[in-house]
């Protein structure tokens, strides 16, 4: 059981309202249970109760354990003042607001019907023994609805990061990609590394490929200590200048996480293959929008590295000669995680509403997703045909499922519907 369950509860009133009796055995009727705050404060607002034969309005706070209402500090904040009732699981002490009043308690009885429904443990998701049974038109319309909050969250993301990018695009657009380019363990890191090295000093040498992976690998914190071949030596030399020339501070070397990953995402390759794209193409957000389909786009993120990365994957060990250029999957991959949220972003900046259409025609167009999440969702009846579906299933899971927000999930409340 966790707290947006128990809000659920309250809210609709799945529990006994007969003979209900406050934790001090006081005869309580529950009048109006309050209306959601989405907002910083109580859990409920507008509520009214009979207490004492006097009728209350105000706020509900609601806590699996009354302990919850300090260890939250609410007893030291006169925002929780106004609040009349403290609905809990379990009442495992008495609490008071910052007047030091002691606030009425009631404790809800959990019904065994609805943990059937929602187990708290060892499950994907908590409904997933339900939510087989949600019908298509359900499933159809609010995937559509959390695919548009996944667009506008990314698009609050970039709206952020431009401000601090003095509305520059094309930086702007450098720095996410860079982050795309950790494909998930070091995402972060390649974030840090680009917001270190502005696309501008990139671009001041953007005819010499070896200053480029110089800048990016000494900025990285990845090139060794001791010069073991023509190559490090070379880019060691290149990045020392280059290093002075524009007051450059590398990033932590601890940022960088190496442990199980495959050779193709260690970080060096994907440096090397950024490296490569950011020589290859200038201005390369101008050339995104001016021409945003398919095709066009795998082809201006299909890219090869240099020679020596051929037969390496870092700079300690030679490896068997192999192409490392971005896979189909790769490339996808950058296209619905940066360039769709850029050009929907970009589309609703300049009141360009094809582009925000071409980036929803563009996630519909791209094949689905690949991975356990996906998989996961597909075993539960959810058909996933393109990027748009599993980008849909993504923004559930980790907005909703994996932060327990089932109160605010329309599957939630479609299965409470039918089985209360």
């Amino acid at each position: 059981m966790n707290e947006e369950q128990l809000q659920h509860i309250w809210h609709y009133k799945k529990f006994s309202l007969m003979n209900l009796k406050t934790t001090n055995n006081e005869p309580i009727e529950i009048i109006d249970v309050g209306l959601p705050n989405p907002n910083a404060g109580a859990d409920f607002s507008n509520a009214k109760i009979k207490l004492d034969n006097l009728i209350w309005a105000g706020d509900v706070e609601i806590h699996l354990r009354s302990s919850d209402w300090n260890r939250h500090q609410h007893h030291k904040n006169e925002a929780y003042n106004n609040v009349i009732l403290h609905v809990v699981a379990e009442c495992d002490c008495k609490i008071y607001d910052s007047n030091n009043r002691e606030i009425p308690q009631i404790e809800i009885e959990i019904s065994k019907e609805f943990l059937k429904i929602f187990p708290e443990r060892n499950t994907f998701i908590l409904c997933e023994k339900s939510i087989i049974n949600i019908d298509s038109f359900t499933k159809k319309t609010w995937l559509e609805t959390l695919l548009f909050e996944r667009f506008i969250r990314k698009t609050e993301d970039i709206k952020s990061h431009l401000a601090q990018n003095g509305n520059d695009w094309e930086n702007t657009f450098y720095v996410f990609l860079s982050r795309n380019f950790g494909f998930g363990k070091n995402t972060d890191a390649f974030m840090l590394l680009a917001k270190s090295l502005p696309l501008n000093f990139l671009r001041k040498h953007k005819d010499n490929l070896l200053q480029i992976e110089a800048m990016l690998f000494g900025q990285a914190n990845l090139l060794p200590k001791n010069d073991t071949d023509e190559y490090i030596g070379n880019l060691k030399r290149e990045y020392h200048f280059l290093q002075q020339k524009f007051q450059l501070k590398p990033i932590a070397t601890h940022l960088w996480k190496m442990c199980r990953l495959r050779p193709m995402n260690f970080p060096h390759i994907r440096i090397a293959q950024l490296a490569t794209l950011m020589q290859k193409s200038d201005n390369l957000f101008s050339k995104i929008i001016t021409n945003p389909n398919i095709e066009h786009l795998r082809e201006l993120f299909f890219i090869e590295v240099s020679d020596y990365w051929h037969t390496h994957y870092n700079f300690l060990n030679q490896s068997k000669k192999t192409s490392k250029h971005l896979t189909s999957n790769t490339l996808d991959s950058i296209i619905i995680n940066t360039v769709v949220p850029f050009l929907f972003a970009y589309g609703q900046n300049q009141g360009q509403n094809s582009l925000c259409e071409q980036a929803i025609n563009l996630l519909n167009e791209l094949p689905k997703e690949k991975n356990k999440i996906i998989d996961n969702f597909n075993n539960l009846n959810f058909t996933t045909k393109s990027a748009a579906d599993t980008q849909a299933l993504l923004q559930l899971k980790n907005c909703y499922c994996d932060k327990k927000k089932c109160f605010q999930c329309r599957f939630y409340h479609e299965i409470t519907k039918k089985s209360f």
